[in-house]
């Protein structure tokens, strides 16, 4: 049963991120996924998404919720010192410039509008870009 809760959800987020490559006019492709807990103890999934081609500054992203936070979300990505970052309207998801299993903060802001930072345990994909 839980298998096909996630192959539910995998084909939704999948169905989300189409129509936000759409929106967006450019391909996005899974960068990792995280998961923890917010700091009122509510359990959080993620994936998130870019069209980071190794070249550039600055790069369109994605972000959607499984658990905790519903929805889809675009934003930016960007490379700040050692630090890969996504910016959305109401997130921030910063990571040390590393892939595999890692650590990621999770800022947002609670109910009471108080901006609030937790970390989450992430899977980040690893992948080969060419020379820019």
């Amino acid at each position: 049963m839980q298998m096909l809760i996630r192959t539910i959800l995998t084909i939704s987020v999948f169905t989300l991120i189409s129509n936000a490559q759409g929106a967006i006019g450019k391909e996005l492709k899974p960068e990792g996924n995280c998961s923890g807990q917010l700091l009122d103890g509510t359990e959080v999934s993620l994936a998130y998404y870019s069209d980071f081609d190794g070249c550039q500054k600055v790069s369109r992203s994605a972000i959607t919720f499984q658990s905790g936070i519903e929805g889809l979300t675009t934003g930016s990505r960007a490379f700040k010192g050692e630090n890969d970052v996504y910016n959305f309207p109401k997130y921030k998801l910063t990571f040390q410039n590393s892939t595999g299993n890692t650590s990621g903060t999770l800022e947002y802001r609670d109910t009471n509008r108080d901006l609030q930072s937790v970390e989450l345990q992430c899977e980040v994909r690893d992948y080969e870009f060419p020379d820019c």
